[in-house]
């Protein structure tokens, strides 16, 4: 009686089961559950920032896809470069340049095309990204502008083409007035204006060589003696335009090659070094700096912390404590949901608090340039508030998933037993 009384309690004490589950392999302290819940909704949160980050301010992509959602690139060349309140600060640069300004601004695209400019735009955004990842010690934003140099001596020369192609033949009474005009023609090319007229003349053989004599000793000695034939040919039929065309781009090719040699020198050789500029002009790196250190600590650090701690707590709920397997996993399901809903509110909280954050329109610079700065901010902040939003809704989705699969299951194997 006494050992049919021990087994009957010991069947009384005992956990009922449910279809095919098995009940938890041990006991732990409920406190011990608790933590690993906790710990598991915290890793949750910390994987899932992490990865919005990795996804957006830490990818190339995600900047490039903002700068061509809001068209940076061509209001760059339509509004800010021609925006009347950048001509100062373009002035340096097409002064150096032995065309006139007004032409260079309108032909902006062949002197810095904008397959030029946006690879050049990518590899400072790759600069900045591998000094924030700590991949590179230290902040190196250099800009090769050797296209940029060499497209300035085309552009003037394709200019010179244009200028000598559109003037239009006006007499000349005489030969004397003829190299005078000539010669007028030569300086103005020479110094990138446009002649007002070319002077036209029948010249015999003697004259041509005259005129031949003016034009080409104005070149380079080097120059000289290949280009006479091709001038005096030329003169010999009248021909003054396709004269001029010879000579002008080796005068504005030397005028042009000095301007190239100057930008080079400025951008040490054509390799233009960002940072030592910027800190010149007193911008504070300071931010960039704070911002790598907390970014090795995230990636380097807190981010494998959170991911060994996130699955041995996920383990512990799944696998240890009291009740049914599926009330297991149906506890790891609402840590998977609440961490991924406090994830979500976390990316609320910073889109509406990234608006005071925001940098503030510099007074010095162009309205345009703002303006395109201030869209830049403002729709970074918004694709990082959607990328975080729908990274969030992954876990919380799949905890709902495992919530919803697991009292499914509970509910058939319910009925199953009563049947």
């Amino acid at each position: 009686m006494a050992d049919d009384r021990g087994v009957a309690d010991a069947r009384e004490g005992s956990p009922q089961r449910t279809g095919g589950e098995r009940t938890g392999g041990g006991r732990l302290p409920r406190w011990t559950r608790a933590v690993a819940c906790v710990v598991a909704v915290l890793s949750v949160l910390v994987l899932a920032l992490a990865g919005a980050a990795r996804s957006t301010l830490l990818s190339r992509a995600f900047y490039q896809d903002v700068l061509d959602e809001q068209g940076a690139y061509e209001r760059l060349y339509d509004e800010v470069l021609v925006d009347p309140a950048s001509a100062r600060a373009l002035r340096d640069l097409l002064g150096r340049i032995p065309v006139p300004p007004a032409q260079v601004t309108s032909n902006l695209k062949n002197v810095l095309p904008p397959a030029t400019l946006r690879t050049l735009v990518d590899e400072q955004i790759g600069h900045v990204l591998a000094y924030l990842r700590g991949e590179d010690a230290v902040l190196a934003l250099t800009v090769d502008v050797t296209p940029v140099l060499t497209n300035i001596g085309s552009f003037a020369e394709i200019y010179l083409g244009d200028l000598v192609a559109s003037v239009q033949g006006k007499p000349a009474p005489d030969f004397p007035a003829f190299v005078q005009g000539l010669s007028g023609a030569l300086e103005d090319i020479a110094a990138g204006r446009r002649p007002d007229a070319l002077p036209e003349l029948h010249l015999d053989e003697s004259s041509a060589k005259s005129a031949a004599d003016t034009l080409v000793g104005a070149l380079p000695e080097s120059a000289r003696h290949s280009l006479r034939p091709q001038v005096e040919a030329a003169l010999a039929t009248g021909d003054v335009a396709s004269a001029l065309a010879a000579v002008g781009p080796h005068l504005l090719g030397e005028q042009s090659g000095r301007s190239s040699a100057d930008l080079a020198a400025i951008t040490d050789g054509g390799h233009w070094k960002i940072v030592p500029d910027l800190e010149a002009a007193g911008v504070d790196l300071g931010t960039v700096r704070t911002a790598r250190s907390f970014t090795r600590l995230v990636l380097g650090v807190v981010q494998p912390v959170a991911l060994l701690l996130g699955l041995a707590a996920t383990a512990l709920l799944a696998f240890t404590g009291p009740g049914t397997r599926t009330a297991r996993l149906r506890t790891v399901g609402y840590a998977l949901a609440v961490g991924g809903a406090l994830t979500a509110a976390v990316c609320l909280l910073a889109r509406s608090a990234a608006d005071d954050l925001m940098a503030e329109p510099a007074p010095g610079w162009p309205p345009s340039l703002n303006r395109l700065v201030d869209d830049l901010q403002h729709a970074a902040a918004d694709s990082l508030g959607t990328v975080g939003l729908v990274t969030a809704a992954v876990p919380f989705l799949a905890g709902l998933l495992l919530v919803g699969g697991t009292l499914l299951y509970d509910r058939f194997a319910a009925r199953r037993t009563e049947g």
